[in-house]
């Protein structure tokens, strides 16, 4: 069985990007963009009352410079620029191997956000987010530490390519979103896949024999049953799961529960269509 699951599962994942080779580069945002997104980030510095406003350049600051060991993010002009890559995971380790980093995990998100709030250089926050999502386990913390965050030092999500599934959770809960306009969002909802290997096991001539101290316990281990009554269960664990994310995007939206609970259908918005649904607040490009 795998996971529960808040990942867009027909998107490419933007694999094989290493987060210190995009912070060693220019951020290569169109200007529109550029000027929309530093009106973001101004207009949410105002909302929490911090009054030092400045202009977003277009050139981040190399990596590490003044973010501490980790250079998981970078300052451009008191603007901490946090990327978020690919597919997100709960630990580190999840996102590293033999080749490198492959994602971005939520303990490099926590990272960012607290060296960028302990620096005094620092009066705002941009989340530059191109994720098709990731696993839900832990989510529900991330999004509550996003908004404690943003309480701190206003942050502005910017969709730099897609902010799908869980990566649109982080989103959802930073006080504004920028997208251009062939860029989207959404595919809110949460699934898990359950592989039934009981024919794969028989043609090898393999059977296998559950031992179990009662009820669901053991079942869809490898080559027994996906019984009815386990699918049920799932299904509840699936349902929780969304729960919690349907709450954080009406919370942090500002929408109705209702109408989060008919977007909640995997569907994906595209710029002015996003925004019109209220899954953004604007559009450049």
């Amino acid at each position: 069985m795998s996971t529960p699951t808040t990942i867009d599962p027909i998107k490419p994942e933007a694999g094989a990007v290493h987060i210190s080779d995009v912070l060693a580069e220019s951020w290569s945002l169109r200007e529109s963009a550029l000027m929309s997104l530093g009106m973001a980030v101004n207009a949410a510095a105002r909302t929490t009352g911090f009054v030092q406003l400045r202009s977003i350049s277009g050139q981040s600051a190399a990596a590490g410079d003044g973010t501490g060991k980790d250079a998981l993010w970078s300052n451009d002009n008191g603007i901490a620029m946090i990327p978020i890559w690919g597919v997100l995971r709960r630990s580190d380790s999840q996102v590293q191997d033999e080749w490198g980093r492959y994602g971005t995990s939520h303990e490099m998100i926590r990272r960012a956000m607290a060296q960028a709030d302990a620096d005094p250089s620092v009066f705002a926050k941009v989340f530059v987010i191109d994720s098709p999502g990731g696993v839900s386990s832990g989510m529900d913390g991330l999004a509550t530490q996003v908004r404690e965050s943003n309480a701190r030092k206003p942050i502005v999500a910017y969709v730099d390519g897609g902010a799908y599934s869980a990566a649109y959770w982080i989103a959802a809960s930073a006080s504004k979103i920028v997208a251009e306009r062939d860029r989207g969002v959404g595919s809110i909802g949460t699934y898990m896949v359950a592989y039934d290997y009981q024919k794969y096991l028989a043609d090898a001539g393999i059977t296998a024999h559950l031992i179990s101290s009662g009820g669901i316990k053991g079942q869809g281990a490898f080559g027994t049953p996906i019984t009815d009554e386990l699918k049920a269960n799932l299904k509840r664990s699936v349902d929780s799961l969304q729960g919690l994310f349907s709450e954080a995007v009406a919370k942090g939206r500002n929408i109705a529960p209702e109408r989060v609970a008919a977007m909640a259908t995997g569907e994906e918005w595209i710029g002015e269509a996003a925004k019109a649904a209220g899954l953004i607040d604007s559009v450049s490009g």
